[in-house]
């Protein structure tokens, strides 16, 4: 009768645990109520109960008691021989650590697991490699490691079509695998060259990035079915807000908001702060793109106010540069410069366990506000260079920063930044088949005193002299013919 009893427990717990993964709180919640109520003092019995209730914690951003209760869980659970129990507790801990950006902790544990659940035959072996597998996925997305995560989402996305779980598993591993492409559409945007998220973006027509977005697209698409049929409405919310990411990007804000406030209020039910705040940060880029700066500055602050109570890292680092974009454009230059400098401060930090990847794509900060704001006053100022001092104050911070930003991100000084914006302006004066100008009159209005040795200059920039150039402006003469000539 105890063994009866204990199997009926364990199984009850079996079924929270995974209606907790699935997003089904409340069943997850009324079932384990049920089995706790007659529970044997059996090993087996509380290590399924303690693993259900780990995972229940954990999707409601508990982390720490997720944690205690998934080594508490693995331990009675390697006790009585389960260890396909033992491995799904053990998969709780970098789940956890990816909350608080701990991407190479997550990747060696996760490749770890992998290789036991690999070294298994049956079902349940093949699910829990694709929970690992998609994990990795997010890592690699995480870690710039573009065609290294579409191979590995790939990958699970194909096993998880033959699970048991499929409904399950397989919009997680696809939404993973969306996500790859999400990231290389970031790092293919004209606007930065690179990017480490994307609400630091702008809207494009660029066709590389418009690809990507529609495989993601297309992606989501396919598997979003599956999150409606299997009940899970978190799901199902979450690839709904991914989809209108997508759409931010491609330009239509608007029609993205729906899904994205859905997801948003489907997040709050399940009381998961994480993925709140990140469906808020979501909306708060919705309405930068759209012109709302007021919704979208409120949106990010409640975002960065969860964020900083979970210490999730990952989120820290995108609101505060975000914010950082947003306040700046609402024209308050010092609260922006102190969320840059956070989001600085943050990155370094995270840049440590990135410093040894190959990929240029993790080496670099985003550009600060405050060079953009620098380089708006240089343009504004030709053909005149703005002192260092004015540039700093229109800037919002000082002298130094404004200098180190234009080397780490333009690799020259402002002042040369300023002159080869006068040279790239005579150039263009006499590339135009319209300009009635003279070379001197040129070097004149643009502030260049010594035509010799604006000429020498000028070749060592565009290849050829200045009278040649203005020559091959000419009609009918061919530049090819007159570059060759210099």
């Amino acid at each position: 009768m105890v063994d009866d009893v204990m199997s009926d427990a364990a199984a009850l717990a079996r079924a929270a645990e995974f209606a907790a993964f699935n997003g089904q709180l409340d069943d997850a919640q009324q079932l384990l109520e049920r089995c706790t109520d007659s529970l044997p003092q059996e090993p087996a019995a509380e290590g399924a109960v303690a693993l259900a209730r780990a995972e229940l914690a954990f999707q409601r951003s508990n982390y720490a008691e997720a944690a205690a209760l998934a080594d508490r869980a693995a331990t009675r659970l390697l006790l009585v021989g389960d260890a396909e129990g033992e491995l799904r507790a053990l998969e709780l801990h970098p789940r956890v650590w990816a909350r608080h950006g701990e991407e190479e902790r997550v990747q060696r544990r996760c490749e770890q697991l992998l290789e036991r659940w690999r070294a298994r035959t049956g079902n349940e072996a093949v699910e829990g490699q694709v929970r690992c597998l998609t994990l990795i996925t997010f890592m690699h997305a995480r870690r710039f490691r573009y065609e290294d995560g579409i191979a590995t989402g790939s990958l699970a996305v194909r096993l998880a079509r033959d699970t048991a779980r499929m409904h399950s598993l397989l919009p997680r591993a696809a939404n993973a695998l969306a996500g790859l492409h999400f990231a290389k559409a970031c790092a293919l945007h004209p606007a930065t060259g690179w990017a480490s998220h994307i609400t630091s973006l702008a809207p494009t027509d660029h066709p590389d990035v418009l690809e990507h977005c529609r495989v993601a697209m297309a992606l989501l698409g396919e598997v979003r079915p599956y999150s409606k049929a299997g009940g899970n409405q978190y799901q199902d919310a979450l690839i709904g807000s991914n989809m209108g990411q997508l759409q931010v990007l491609m330009g239509a804000p608007d029609a993205a908001l729906p899904d994205m406030q859905r997801f948003l209020d489907v997040s709050r039910q399940r009381q998961n702060r994480y993925m709140e705040a990140d469906a808020l940060q979501a909306i708060g880029w919705a309405h930068l793109v759209g012109g709302r700066l007021p919704d979208a500055q409120a949106a990010l602050m409640h975002a960065l106010g969860i964020a900083a109570s979970l210490q999730a890292a990952p989120l820290l680092i995108t609101i505060h540069y975000d914010l950082s974009t947003i306040l700046e454009r609402a024209g308050e230059v010092a609260r922006a410069l102190h969320h840059y400098r956070e989001y600085a401060r943050l990155w370094r930090r995270a840049h440590q366990q990135l410093a040894a990847q190959p990929s240029p794509h993790a080496r670099r900060r985003l550009e600060p506000f405050y060079l953009k704001r620098a380089e708006a006053l240089i343009r504004a100022s030709l053909p005149h260079s703005p002192s260092a001092e004015e540039i700093a104050q229109h800037s919002g911070a000082s002298i130094r920063a404004v200098q180190l930003a234009f080397r780490e991100y333009r690799g020259m000084t402002p002042h040369k930044y300023s002159l080869a914006l006068r040279y790239q302006a005579a150039h263009d004066a006499l590339a135009s088949r319209q300009a009635a100008r003279g070379i001197g009159q040129i070097c004149s209005e643009l502030g260049f005193d010594d035509p010799s040795r604006f000429a020498r200059e000028f070749r060592k920039r565009f290849g050829l002299l200045p009278s040649a150039f203005s020559r091959d402006a000419e009609p009918g003469r061919n530049r090819a013919s007159a570059a060759g000539g210099v």
